[in-house]
């Protein structure tokens, strides 16, 4: 009995946990229209949800019909003042791909102050 509540209460901890660190997360996204324009050019379309005025940096992968990279290229999205942002990214790629999509999105690093002066 002491043993299935203890399982019970570790399954529970387990199940708040993975919902805290996802909720955790700047961003969250789905893979939306894949469409090749030609033989080095295919685009995604996508949208990001996350908190409005954040700039978001998602990392959009292109791929052939082996899911071997063709492609790759980092796009930003944001701010806005909504919280899902749908965004086509055009990605050249060195070869006819076949599928493409997000591989990570994260908060995009605050612009540093430049410490030069101005001319």
């Amino acid at each position: 009995m002491i043993g299935a509540v203890v399982t019970v209460l570790t399954m529970l901890a387990f199940a708040v946990w993975m919902g805290v660190r996802e909720s955790l997360k700047p961003a969250h996204w789905q893979d939306g229209a894949f469409t090749v324009v030609d033989d080095g050019t295919a685009r995604l379309e996508f949208t990001v949800t996350t908190t409005p005025g954040r700039r978001i940096v998602c990392t959009v992968q292109i791929l052939n019909p082996g899911l071997t990279e063709v492609g790759r290229r980092d796009i930003t999205v944001g701010p806005s003042r909504e919280k899902a942002i749908t965004t086509v990214a055009t990605i050249p790629t060195f070869e006819r791909a076949s599928s493409g999509t997000v591989r990570s999105c994260a908060e995009a690093p605050r612009a540093s102050l430049s410490t030069h002066p101005q001319r």
